[in-house]
């Protein structure tokens, strides 16, 4: 038994599950570890309950911790001592329900991840965190900073990770301390653009040179009243890394975008999404991307036609990798002529909320697997073949006739007011209102 103790007490990492209340119980061998390394909880799932006694009680004899988490725990505060974890280099404290991160954790010099995420409660981060010099990893996506970033976050220069990046208002954090932080990667949360007052702000942010940035969110708030030209000469600043693979741009208010969406040199960009861009009255140049997969464009009210210039001209290699397509709640969209593009990879077309949308739908669409067609009033669908189709819905359009031929898999189709008229190895029938069609 003593040999046990002893073992205990020497132990290094402590991991559990959590309970639904973990008690002081639970807890009472930990007292004695005074060489404790890592306090891990892996919760399955949130609102967990903590004892008070462990934050305030057990985290200060706990000096030589180096990992410390509460990650999912019903936590509403940090004591102050939290400050004296001198070796503390990870601490997570996502989807607690912390209310302030406490300043004296801002002298933990050796701390080089630090997880928000989900922080709700959280308005504010510790206006002195730039003395975490050591800081890699700074996430807190699902926090809602009423004050917007500290100005010391510009002194972060050791950061990898950064999630989220609210530019302040006149006199907060400028986007421009960007420019510090030199070796950002992964996926970075650019919102608040409509508070840039200078265009050359964004220049300075130098997003060019962060070659590891891998996916890119550029935000600007929809309901306030901006400066279209100013917009544009910020999204033109912030241009990325041609290493660039993941685009969003929501709520740009300008009316074309920068000749650097689309630009066929971002030669690994895979996923571009356009989101509330209304007042954009064409879409860029996309149709020379060679590595794009997936294009998600919702709610551009002004783009009226989509035609050569989407596609790239007159060149023929358009959308050569293209698997994903989804144009929703375009109001004032009449035409769509992509070129006779045949969309070699299409997998899936989505086209919902286009009322406006009349004519007919490319005919090359050899490899679709899953279409769908909603609330598009005007709109004809007459696709000749669809021999890899899994899946088809089609609701509130003008007109559609429907042959499938060479079936590979069972298809389910979903419709409310016509009926489908389909041959199938030389057999006509009729699919009457919500019936599958398996063959």
């Amino acid at each position: 038994m003593v040999g046990e103790q002893f073992k205990k007490e020497r132990a290094r990492h402590f991991s559990y599950i959590p309970d639904e209340f973990d008690g002081i119980k639970r807890f009472e061998p930990v007292h004695k570890m005074k060489c404790l390394r890592t306090f891990l909880p892996l919760p399955l799932y949130k609102g967990n309950c903590l004892t008070n006694n462990v934050p305030s009680d057990l985290l200060p004899k706990l000096r030589c911790l180096r990992v410390l988490s509460f990650e999912c725990y019903n936590l509403y505060e940090l004591p102050d001592s939290i400050g004296d974890l001198k070796r503390l280099r990870y601490l997570n404290l996502s989807y607690t329900k912390i209310r302030i991160v406490p300043e004296p954790a801002t002298s933990l010099y050796n701390l080089q991840t630090l997880l928000l995420e989900g922080c709700r409660h959280i308005k504010k981060l510790p206006s002195r965190i730039g003395n975490l010099i050591n800081l890699r990893h700074l996430d807190f996506a699902n926090v809602n900073l009423v004050d917007g970033m500290p100005v010391e976050v510009k002194e972060l220069k050791n950061l990898r990770t950064l999630s989220y990046f609210p530019v302040g208002k006149s006199g907060g954090l400028n986007i421009s301390a960007l420019a510090n932080l030199k070796f950002l990667r992964g996926k970075l949360h650019i919102t608040g653009l409509e508070n840039v007052i200078d265009a050359r702000h964004a220049w300075q942010a130098n997003l060019i040179d962060k070659k590891d940035l891998d996916a890119l969110l550029l935000e600007w708030k929809d309901d306030v009243m901006r400066n279209e030209r100013l917009d544009k000469d910020i999204l033109d600043g912030l241009q990325p890394h041609r290493k660039l693979k993941e685009l969003t741009v929501k709520s740009y208010s300008g009316t074309k975008f920068s000749s650097w969406v689309g630009d066929p040199l971002f030669h690994n960009l895979v996923s571009i999404r356009l989101e509330d861009c209304k007042n954009c009255i064409s879409l860029p140049q996309l149709g020379l991307l060679s590595s794009l997969k997936n294009l998600f464009v919702k709610g551009m009210s002004g783009v009226k036609q989509v035609g050569q210039e989407f596609c790239g001209g007159n060149n023929l290699n358009h959308f050569l990798t293209l698997e994903t397509l989804h144009l929703i709640d375009m109001d004032e969209l009449e035409e769509w002529n992509p070129c006779e593009v045949e969309f070699p990879c299409l997998h899936e077309l989505e086209i919902k909320d286009c009322p406006s949308l009349s004519g007919k739908l490319p005919s090359h669409l050899s490899s679709i697997k899953r279409l769908v067609i909603r609330n598009c009033f005007q709109l004809v669908v007459l696709l000749p073949s669809l021999p890899m189709l899994c899946e088809l819905e089609i609701r509130e359009c003008k007109a559609w006739i429907l042959i499938l031929v060479n079936f590979g898999s069972p298809t389910y189709v979903y419709y409310t007011e016509f009926q489908i008229s389909y041959h199938y190895r030389g057999v006509h029938a009729t699919i009457t209102k919500g019936q599958n069609f398996d063959h």
